[in-house]
């Protein structure tokens, strides 16, 4: 079990001389705005205290670090799916690098693995491969992202040509749209079917390295951006620049470039119509709108944890092989994986210490109050989060096998309602409300 979850007990965040909205530790959250912001829904519900302000525009939410689990959700302990356990199975059944997957209108999965978009049925059989490795129309060389776009069409970014294609949910080819010109990208999400939301690739010239090793500095922060781009594959803005990965450098006795251990990131993803992007330093997560105006800020009072000789323990204990003068960031990371369901909730992931096996999930709603925390495998990278599942793909410890699994999700008492955009989650019949100042 994570030893950071449920977490903390601590008091609100409170400012003097600002205003603010203050709301009851169990009861319905009413906020001004909810049911016409950025991520729609009806009035959700919360069992935590917390206090919202407007701040030149921006929707601010702070909160403590809470002592409950709030509603009573769970993911199945066992997958009701898997695809990809069998050594001895045919090649359709074994992955190579997966690096995306969703659920199609149907109940089948689709799979980017390497340069190669796999469709199995709602059982788990190959039914088809939509195109190949190459260079071709609906060809691929290495995927770097596969999502939905809009309710009948999946939209592929291929890294290496720097192409967008669009199939239809059958796999017949649509459209290509490439940019040459663009930088390394990898696909992170895509708002509705109106934007592309892209995490620039960090990359180092290697020339330059060579040239000017000796004057490098031991320590170096990179810069991260996102590089939001319309329907038709033509960018619209950037958000950032936000600290990035940490790397250190060693002149002697080897030359040695190389990440931090613990190195803090920028973390990306998409929420509704709006953009996550912000370092993982502390727990704030800032929502972008495409146009990269920063719309709202979720904050948890949760203090940074400084790295120390156990941390190092931890490192050595999980790879005996590891360097133990590599250096560590000054402090650890807070969260590593932010993920928006198709309910208007925002999933985030705690960071699991090396040998940790279970990481916790926060969740919260669509104004930024917990609904839940939750444990997970730690050895799950989650991919989509529907109503009644969770699809992901996980790494075998012992044989290195890749595969991919469906979760059963339930979502205990909580209710949905229809709204403009997102399915709202609510106990009670949808309607707006605005809270006094």
């Amino acid at each position: 079990m994570n030893a950071r979850f449920p977490g903390f007990t601590r008091g609100l965040l409170v400012r003097p001389y600002e205003r603010r909205i203050y709301l009851s530790a169990v009861g319905t959250l009413m906020v001004a705005g909810a049911c016409g912001g950025d991520v729609d829904g009806g009035m959700e519900t919360t069992r935590y205290p917390v206090a919202i302000r407007d701040s030149v525009g921006v929707v601010i939410t702070e909160m403590a670090e809470p002592v409950e689990n709030g509603i009573r959700w769970r993911v199945g302990d066992r997958p009701i799916l898997t695809i990809g356990e069998d050594l001895q199975a045919s090649a359709e059944y074994q992955f190579e690098s997966i690096n995306g997957a969703i659920r199609l209108p149907e109940g089948g999965v689709l799979v980017a693995d390497g340069a190669l978009l796999r469709e199995y049925g709602e059982g788990g059989t190959h039914v088809r491969t939509w195109g190949r490795k190459g260079e071709g129309p609906g060809d691929f060389r290495f995927i770097g992202g596969v999502h939905r776009w809009g309710a009948d069409s999946v939209v592929v970014w291929d890294r290496f040509p720097r192409r967008l294609t669009v199939f239809d949910t059958k796999g017949t080819l649509g459209r290509t749209t490439t940019r040459i010109e663009a930088p390394q990208l990898i696909l992170r999400g895509v708002i509705g079917r109106e934007y592309f939301v892209f995490e620039r690739v960090i990359n180092f010239d290697v020339n330059q390295l060579i040239a000017n090793w000796n004057e490098r500095e031991e320590y170096e922060r990179l810069t991260g951006f996102i590089e939001v781009w319309d329907a038709t594959g033509h960018p619209v803005s950037i958000i950032g620049p936000y600290p990035h990965a940490e790397y250190f450098t060693r002149k002697s006795p080897d030359r040695l470039l190389g990440l931090v251990r613990y190195s803090r990131n920028m973390i990306t993803g998409v929420w509704g119509s709006l953009v996550i992007a912000g370092p993982n330093d502390t727990f704030e997560l800032r929502a972008h709108r495409s146009d990269s105006e920063l719309a709202r800020i979720i904050r948890l009072d949760r203090p940074p944890v400084a790295s120390g000789n156990r941390h190092r323990r931890a490192l050595l204990e999980e790879n005996p092989e590891d360097d133990p003068d590599i250096p560590m960031a000054s402090t650890l990371p807070l969260f590593d994986r932010v993920i928006g369901d198709q309910f208007g909730h925002l999933w985030v992931r705690d960071y699991a210490m090396p040998g940790e096996t279970t990481a916790a999930w926060t969740v919260f709603d669509s104004t930024g109050a917990i609904v839940t925390r939750l444990g997970m495998d730690n050895r799950l990278r989650v991919w989509e989060i529907g109503r009644d599942h969770i699809l992901a793909s996980q790494v075998d410890d012992l044989l290195g096998i890749e595969s991919v699994v469906v979760l059963s999700l339930d979502r205990g008492e909580t209710t949905y309602v229809d709204a403009p955009g997102w399915a709202s989650v609510t106990s009670e019949p949808s309607r707006c409300g605005v809270a006094p100042l």
